[in-house]
């Protein structure tokens, strides 16, 4: 049997409503598959976020070591900026 709810719930959602409500579970469930997902090489996940190493001045080799103003990331070292 069929609540009263439910009742109202079909009449007055439309068919996108409904589907949208079907899916809304499998779409959380594939972004954080997704945002767990490893970074292709050279890239590597810094926040969340794939980055490359080698040229990103607020990662350079790492995550989170940043190049002092002046210099910027050359092969993953903070060398002076031309």
């Amino acid at each position: 049997m069929i609540s009263q709810r439910a009742a109202v719930d079909t009449i007055s959602s439309s068919p996108m409503q409904r589907l949208a409500r079907k899916l809304l579970p499998l779409t959380l469930t594939l972004s954080f598959l997704l945002a767990s997902c490893a970074c292709n090489s050279p890239f590597i996940k810094c926040s969340g976020h794939c980055i490359n190493p080698t040229s990103d001045s607020q990662n350079c080799g790492t995550c989170g070591n940043a190049c002092a103003s002046g210099r910027s990331c050359n092969d993953a070292m903070c060398i002076m900026s031309q």
